[in-house]
């Protein structure tokens, strides 16, 4: 539930739905070392590592977006500084939301490479003359 919570701030319901299934499916009823549990602990200690990271990145973007309007009258800079952080962590979260729905379209859509393969044997086929 908390990756559902977490994802659907910015995936449709039916691309979380796509991305969990195999996940879900193949690591729900199982024990050992490769459990939901094990997978769940290991994508939140992944992204507990990640944040540093995620913070001197946003350090940068706020000091490129500072330095943007430099002509602009000292009553408006502020406001400009912020509009050109707000644009540019917009592209990176456009861009990479892209990249996300992309992976899952190719990676997680079994259903679709399912009815892919059934189209191909489908027009394969030979037709017969009735």
């Amino acid at each position: 539930m908390i990756l559902i919570y977490y994802f659907k701030s910015f995936l449709p319901i039916s691309d979380i739905q796509t991305f969990l299934k195999p996940i879900i499916d193949n690591f729900f009823k199982c024990e050992g070392d490769y459990d939901l549990s094990n997978v769940y602990n290991e994508i939140v200690s992944l992204e507990m590592k990640s944040v540093d990271g995620i913070k001197k990145e946003l350090e940068d973007i706020y000091t490129q977006a500072g330095e943007t309007f430099g002509d602009a009258p000292e009553e408006y800079k502020e406001l400009l500084h912020n509009f050109a952080f707000v644009c540019m962590l917009g592209t990176d979260v456009y861009v990479k939301k892209l990249i996300i729905e992309k992976i899952i379209d190719v990676s997680f859509n079994t259903k679709k490479c399912e009815d892919d393969k059934e189209q191909v044997k489908t027009d394969n086929e030979p037709t017969q003359n009735v």
